[in-house]
């Protein structure tokens, strides 16, 4: 049975804690994402593949008495360097895989108090979140069609606290990424630079003449 991404996220939220928005990453976007990291993978694999693997290895002739000089371990570590290559490049070329895969295990939301995520690992469930007040005005890189990324940036007078969740930076490939950011936008604190109107700039001649200003007041300034 697949759960919501309420049903995902509701044992996670905090006492009378409201939830305003949650949705999952596009699971195409996020692989489409990817596609450059897997050609380079393939490409990897391919050149392995068809190089003969005697290349990566150093000869080493029984009969001489340079062979001596040479370790067991000094052999399984240059036998190790065409495997580790291959590896690697097969794993880069599974990357649009795993970013569908996790895509469908990865919640986002937007509650009342805070920002926050939830993904199902292999290894078990990374939380992370971001209170708005801990943040600055996020920023949207929006793709065709509507989908988009939206990036936390953590302020700097806030200091960063190793107990708890991971701080949460990003919600990547999401759908509506216009709507969401506003949402969030209207959640975050007014500076309180905003909070009182500014004083519209008057001559000062005109307020000396009207009694509002005195000689006396540029001195005192």
């Amino acid at each position: 049975m697949k759960h919501s991404p309420q049903d995902t996220l509701y044992p996670w939220l905090e006492s009378r804690e409201e939830l305003l928005w949650s949705g999952r990453p596009d699971p195409l976007r996020m692989a489409r994402a990817r596609i450059g990291i897997s050609l380079a993978g393939l490409a990897v694999v391919l050149l392995l593949s068809l190089t003969p693997l005697r290349q990566y290895f150093t000869p080493i002739s029984p009969t001489t008495s340079e062979a001596l000089s040479y370790s067991q371990s000094d052999i399984h570590f240059v036998e190790a360097i065409p495997f580790s290559l291959f590896l690697t490049g097969l794993l880069l070329f599974l990357q649009p895989f795993a970013a569908y895969y996790y895509a469908g295990r990865t919640t986002y939301a937007v509650t009342g108090k805070r920002l926050l995520m939830v993904r199902k690992d292999l290894l078990g469930i990374l939380v992370k979140t971001a209170r708005y007040d801990a943040i600055e005005d996020p920023i949207l890189n929006q793709r065709v069609g509507g989908t988009g990324d939206i990036f936390f940036f953590r302020k700097a007078s806030i200091p960063e606290n190793g107990r708890g969740p991971s701080p949460l930076t990003k919600f990547q490939g999401i759908r509506d990424a216009e709507q969401v950011l506003q949402l969030i936008r209207g959640r975050l604190p007014v500076p309180s630079d905003r909070l009182a109107p500014a004083e519209p700039v008057q001559d000062y001649l005109q307020l000396l003449v009207r009694g509002e200003r005195r000689l006396d007041d540029i001195h005192d300034r």
